[in-house]
């Protein structure tokens, strides 16, 4: 019994997704993906990157750039739309304080979305996030560079490590790499994650430790094909980091059996590390651009990525990858919506029309690890790779 499982980039609401969503009698986020909805629905599991709390009226919605907090209405609208699963270990987890990362499980709990990556307290972490479709356990696990306390200050306490996978020191603290500043990313790597390191042995090598139990942990809990949700990169690099391609190596040799990154905010390729699919990010899904904002074109595009899992012999195996390149569209109020780029280039003529057509082409092209003017066919939906 095969199964289709469908990733998308990140979920992002600003500022000014919020106000042009405001009713008299609440939020309404419908027109967001109604355009994707079909295509969501139709899948056996959809999961995505929550880039925001949902930490309640009392402590603020989106107020300032980077500092984002979402009607809990936007949570409903997700799970109308079939959003079944969420990785909540991201560099915005923490934006309203632990308080406020609680109050988003419990928010995800009322409208019945799983999550993974941020907990409420050991026991919870303790509980891998392991969700049945078709014949196949799936085990998902999430866990990011950071949660942005450089800007927020905003610190996981001490008796409160657990609530957030990290695969690191949370920023400025010793042993983490800060990959605002890229010049030096790489000579960071080559000098933290020396294992003779002090620093290594007593900072980072923890979080390793960590990782690995947890995936062992998976696999004793009943997962059969383990799913890595992993934030990290350089924002808006056009290829992956030095640190990205350190952490995604070591993780596709520790027994996952797929990673999928977000952050980076740009689409980039899909690529096999022996055999473990990587999808080294697919860019963001919801593009919200606050006024007055400058923002680049690429932020705007994305993917949905999906890949059908079957059993073979008993086995579960990746049979094939697809991906639909996407689109979000600003209006002229600042709102956002979602559309699959096929749709966008049969609705358009002219110029825009061509410009959607180069798009495809080469987002297309990107995820297929091929040169940029290699053609496509009109289609919603590409092969990406099948596997043996």
């Amino acid at each position: 019994m095969a199964c289709d499982l469908l990733f998308t980039g990140d979920i992002m609401a600003s500022i000014t997704l919020n106000e042009v969503c405001k009713t008299e009698n609440g939020y309404d986020y419908n027109r967001v993906f109604s355009e994707l909805r079909p295509i969501l629905k139709n899948a056996d599991l959809v999961v995505g990157n929550l880039e925001t709390p949902l930490a309640g009226e009392a402590a603020r919605y989106s107020f300032a750039q980077y500092s984002f907090n979402t009607p809990d209405e936007f949570a409903r609208q997700l799970k109308e739309d079939g959003f079944g699963l969420l990785s909540l270990a991201n560099n915005h987890c923490m934006d309203r304080g632990i308080d406020g990362l609680r109050r988003t499980i419990d928010a995800l709990d009322t409208v019945g979305i799983a999550h993974t990556g941020a907990y409420r307290s050991k026991e919870e972490r303790g509980n891998i996030c392991i969700l049945k479709r078709g014949d196949i356990n799936f085990a998902f696990l999430s866990y990011t560079y950071g949660t942005n306390a450089f800007f927020h200050h905003n610190f996981l306490p001490e008796d409160a490590q657990y609530a957030v996978n990290r695969i690191q020191p949370e920023e400025t603290l010793p042993g983490a790499i800060d990959l605002l500043e890229r010049d030096a990313v790489a000579a960071r790597v080559h000098e933290l994650y020396e294992v003779d390191n002090p620093l290594y042995q007593s900072a980072i090598q923890p979080y390793w430790q960590q990782i690995k139990e947890d995936i062992d942990l998976a696999r004793k809990q009943g997962g059969e094909v383990i799913v890595m949700l992993l934030h990290v990169g350089g924002q808006r690099d056009a290829i992956p980091d030095a640190y990205t391609k350190y952490v995604v190596n070591r993780l596709a040799k520790m027994g996952v059996d797929a990673i999928i990154c977000n952050h980076q905010h740009v689409l980039h390729n899909v690529s096999m590390i022996g055999h473990v699919p990587v999808v080294w990010c697919l860019g963001n899904l919801v593009y919200t651009v606050d006024a007055g904002k400058a923002y680049e074109p690429r932020e705007m595009e994305s993917s949905l990525l999906k890949m059908r899992w079957e059993k073979i012999n008993g086995i579960p195996r990746l049979s094939g990858m697809t991906g639909i390149p996407t689109q979000s569209v600003l209006d002229k109020n600042g709102g956002t919506a979602v559309y699959p780029l096929k749709i966008l280039i049969d609705n358009n003529q002219g110029r825009e029309k061509d410009r959607l057509l180069a798009v495809r082409q080469r987002n297309v092209n990107l995820l297929r690890n091929l040169p940029e003017m290699t053609p496509v066919g009109d289609c919603l939906e590409y092969s990406i790779m099948m596997m043996p």
